[in-house]
């Protein structure tokens, strides 16, 4: 299923996003979704330029209005009077192209990183707090007059006219898109290499399935799907069945793997069941049933179910197929029947001929 393989193939990517996102969100799960998603933006990007009685400048300063600071900025400096072209309103992504590419022909860019720093550094707590209140408002005259009164009091520079555009963005989108921000993907990965390697050490030999181990790209939590009529009691489930479970989780992962199987309503964000294999089965004792089943290569589903006389629905496919190779069996069964009989009356035909 070419659907299901890309939906697999785009995993990795998913969940490096999404343990991003986690990273700059405290680790709450919600607001990580959502940002992977891009419906939550923690960022603001001030797209601005300037000029004064010596030099123009044009400038991103990369704005977190959930902590009132900077996050990050990018500079451009110059005598160069045709800095004052560079068209503030597009993207902030095209935008910093356009401050890297004047950089290169800048004769005073010695200056962009003092005035990047100056931003950086500059913002005390009281100050970004009131900046984040402006931008919460979209109150341009005021987040204009505060970088044009900052940018006066923190360099030589006079007279300053200052031009301002503001665009929502997020912090997952400034690691992921930008040029010239300090990224923390590899500082991420390394972190959780190191945690899997310990986690490995710490487990026993028969440990269960883990995401990026052995293969494994993804545990899923589920429950199985009951069947009272046709289903079979869950402790005669036994490895190689194919049942049918429902995914609980909600992740951006989830879902493309439910959309995969035709099991995602995009209009209710509800997930139908699917098909899985069962892997292992265990009942532990306070527990319950402990299952693990392959829903695709590298993709399993972790089920706990206290329950004990239960009935698991079975894959509607593996039903139909055991039913007609029990119809097929059944058809033999009055032939024999009928044979038996047909010899029987002729041994004893001969018997009374002979007789």
């Amino acid at each position: 299923m070419e659907n299901l393989d890309n939906a697999i193939n785009s995993l990795s990517d998913q969940q490096k996003k999404y343990d991003i996102a986690l990273h700059f969100t405290g680790n709450d799960q919600d607001k990580a979704k959502r940002m992977v998603s891009n419906s939550y933006f923690d960022l603001v990007a001030v797209k601005g330029s300037f000029s004064s009685s010596s030099l123009y400048g044009a400038f991103i300063i990369f704005f977190n209005v959930e902590y009132a600071k900077v996050e990050h900025t990018v500079f451009v400096v110059s005598p160069d009077y045709q800095l004052q072209s560079l068209v503030i309103k597009n993207d902030w992504k095209s935008l910093e192209k356009e401050i890297l590419n004047s950089r290169t022909s800048s004769a005073a860019s010695r200056i962009n990183a003092d005035f990047s720093d100056k931003f950086k550094k500059g913002f005390s707590l009281s100050l970004g707090r009131d900046f984040a209140r402006y931008l919460g408002k979209s109150d341009m005259t005021q987040v204009t007059h505060m970088i044009q009164r900052f940018m006066q009091e923190s360099t030589e520079l006079k007279r300053i006219e200052v031009s301002v555009e503001i665009q929502n963005m997020s912090s997952l989108q400034l690691e992921l898109e930008s040029l010239t921000s300090v990224k923390i993907s590899g500082k991420l990965n390394a972190r959780k290499k190191a945690e899997e390697a310990e986690a490995e050490q710490n487990q026993p030999a028969d440990t269960d399935p883990v995401a990026g181990k052995d293969g494994v790209r993804l545990v899923i939590l589920s429950t199985v799907v009951l069947s009272p009529i046709k289903g079979k009691y869950i402790s005669n489930v036994a490895p190689g069945d194919k049942i049918m479970v429902s995914m609980i989780e909600t992740t951006p992962q989830v879902i493309e793997i439910a959309k995969a199987f035709n099991a995602y309503d995009s209009e209710s964000k509800k997930i139908s069941s699917i098909p899985a294999r069962v892997k292992s089965i265990e009942y532990i004792d306070g527990i319950g049933y402990k299952i693990f089943a392959v829903i695709a290569k590298g993709i399993i589903a972790k089920i706990i179910e206290e329950e004990t006389s239960i009935k698991v629905a079975l894959d509607p496919a593996t039903v139909l197929i055991n039913e007609d190779e029990s119809d097929k069996g059944g058809i033999g069964i009055p032939i024999i029947i009928g044979l038996t009989a047909a010899i029987v009356m002729l041994i004893l035909f001969v018997i009374v001929v002979v007789l």
